[in-house]
């Protein structure tokens, strides 16, 4: 079999995709949606993050109760508990800013 080609097929197999769903504070569990797909962990960050801060604008100190909770699902490989994005523990950081 061909290297070049065997090396090709693993690397697709090991491709990770990073999904963002998003749930409601609202209500929890009812209207999971994505948001979006992306091929690295820092572009699904940074949209998780963007949700958040937006939300924040708009809810202000209600987010916690009203807002939307972005968290990151990898397909093809498993999160390293480093990369959990927590929307509770980002709406704190940038709040006691």
């Amino acid at each position: 079999m061909n290297n070049s080609l065997s090396s090709q097929n693993a690397s697709q197999q090991d491709k990770k995709v990073y999904t963002v769903h998003v749930d409601s504070n609202f209500r929890s569990g009812d209207n999971i949606y994505i948001a979006g797909k992306y091929d690295t962990y820092e572009e699904a960050l940074e949209k998780c993050k963007e949700i958040v801060e937006e939300d924040v604008a708009d809810y202000g100190d209600s987010w916690i109760s009203h807002g939307e909770a972005p968290f990151i699902v990898c397909e093809g490989g498993m999160l390293e508990d480093w990369q959990v994005f927590s929307a509770k523990k980002y709406y704190e950081e940038i709040n006691s800013k």
